[in-house]
């Protein structure tokens, strides 16, 4: 091996490639979109007979694809930086109500490492996107690889080696202080739990959230040392702008 060839190999990212969670963000709409065509496809009526409530079946299997695609669009939505106040615009209601309804697909988001394809999947994000690209291409002729082009990871030369720069090992370690600090303050909720009866209720609560919230972040540095993910600015405090 040449001496160039040592130095790309050291430096390219180990295991199959992630994208910006914006690029991810889009994908995994575009999977959900594509997921739901499919099943519509399957659920249009073509034969006379069939058991008793296979058509509402259908129908409510597609409902729920439906929803996963609303939550998909929400986790697309908050990527990109639109605020709640948009959202719940968007949506007809208000920023709360949109807080509300969707902060625990954000979190959830945020909890996978904001990666479309799990952590034990060999192929990259891009395979995805080009499978996708097929999909499309089959309806849409004239735009073989439309999906594709609309990422950032084609539209900008060097966002993907950038994009690895960022999953770096200081930053699982910040997940992992982080983790800590809010285990430190769950134990805090269950003191005050148990020198305050009247409010016991409610300091469960807390430091159930901040379990959770822990759980969370431990989980996050674990997606980045296994190569998915980068920090979440924007994310953490999904009741935020």
């Amino acid at each position: 091996m040449t001496e160039a060839a040592e130095s790309a190999s050291a430096t390219a990212p180990q295991g199959p490639v992630r994208l910006s969670p914006l690029d991810e963000a889009r994908l995994a709409l575009a999977m959900e979109l594509s997921q739901l065509v499919e099943h519509a496809d399957r659920g249009v009526p073509v034969r006379p007979e069939v058991a008793p409530g296979d058509l509402l079946r259908r129908a409510l299997g597609l409902q729920d694809r439906a929803n996963r695609i609303v939550e998909a669009a929400v986790v697309a939505e908050r990527e990109r930086g639109t605020t709640w106040d948009r959202i719940g615009e968007a949506a007809g209601v208000t920023r709360q109500s949109a807080h509300e309804r969707w902060q625990d697909s954000v979190r959830s988001w945020a909890a996978i490492g904001r990666c479309t394809i799990p952590l034990n999947n060999p192929r990259g994000s891009l395979e995805y996107a080009s499978m996708i690209d097929g999909f499309y291409a089959a309806r849409h002729p004239d735009e073989p690889r439309a999906v594709s082009q609309g990422l950032d990871a084609n539209r900008f030369p060097g966002s993907r080696e950038d994009e690895q720069s960022l999953r770096t090992p200081a930053v699982a370690e910040n997940r992992d202080q982080t983790a800590a600090i809010r285990d430190q303050r769950a134990r805090v909720y269950e003191q005050l739990a148990a020198c305050e009866p009247t409010l016991s209720e409610e300091h469960r609560a807390d430091a159930d959230r901040r379990r959770e919230a822990a759980e969370e972040a431990r989980l996050y540095a674990t997606s980045l040392r296994t190569g998915c993910g980068r920090a979440a600015e924007g994310l953490d405090d999904v009741g935020g702008e």
